[in-house]
């Protein structure tokens, strides 16, 4: 068992990935900021995931600070578009703040999960 942090989604994050959903956005970069998960960057979908990759995902990690990407697919299931979690920690980050993310990661899943569709 994953020990956690208490570290919780603000109420404007949790929004945004309501809308995220709908299928507009490509990428969603989470932070912890303030003992709080923020919204650190997104990009807009502008070709197919595949294409879109590089573009989106590259340019939006820092080196030095861990972070949490939701990647969006083209695919679809029954319920909705289908996302890849990425949890970012560079080698270069102090131990420390790769620890508290990586005791975060539990609690950002399951606040995923529990958020309504629209």
């Amino acid at each position: 068992m994953s020990h956690q942090t208490g570290i919780h989604a603000t109420p404007d994050l949790r929004e945004f990935l309501v809308k995220a959903r709908r299928g507009a956005v490509r990428v969603v970069k989470i932070v912890i900021r303030s003992e709080q998960l923020v919204l650190g960057a997104y990009r807009e979908v502008c070709q197919s995931w595949d294409q879109d990759y590089d573009a989106c995902v590259l340019p939006i990690l820092d080196g030095l600070e861990p972070c949490y990407i939701l990647y969006r697919l083209d695919s679809q299931n029954q319920l909705g578009y289908e996302w890849l979690f990425i949890s970012w920690s560079p080698d270069q980050s102090p131990v420390r703040l790769k620890m508290v993310y990586a005791a975060t990661r539990a609690t950002l899943k399951k606040e995923l999960r529990k958020s309504p569709e629209r």
